[in-house]
């Protein structure tokens, strides 16, 4: 469980996702609705969101509803951004070239992507019309 699982416990559904850093550093992730949430990590709870959020629960409790409440709302901690408004963000930090760069190559790979389904959408034919 992670940051993913709680972006995706918030309603999230997550194209794709990547850490920059080592023991510490930021996450991007992209969703399928096309919008961009930032976040950063770190090595302990004491410096890492999720795991200062989610400390109190034993592997074995992370069935319980307690954990996945707490897990989504979590998840809900973070905005969803438009794709101009992530790159403007002021949370670029030590690895902000390497993540920009994923960013700007992975969105645009997304944007072709969606570009194509919905060609194909539209060559599909209603066959209820008939």
């Amino acid at each position: 469980m992670g940051y993913q699982e709680a972006l995706e416990a918030a309603g999230h559904e997550i194209y794709d996702m990547k850490h920059f850093g080592e023991y510490q550093g930021e996450w991007i992730a992209i969703t399928k609705k096309g919008q961009v949430i930032l976040g950063s990590y770190g090595s302990c709870d004491h410096c890492d969101a999720y795991e200062s959020a989610m400390y109190k629960f034993s592997y074995n409790e992370r069935e319980s509803e307690e954990f996945k409440k707490a897990l989504k709302e979590f998840g809900q901690g973070y905005e969803a951004l438009s794709y101009e408004d992530a790159l403007g963000h002021s949370v670029w930090d030590m690895n902000s070239s390497e993540a920009k760069l994923w960013l700007q190559d992975t969105y645009a790979i997304f944007l072709a992507q969606n570009s194509e389904q919905e060609k194909s959408d539209e060559k599909m034919i209603d066959l209820d019309s008939f």
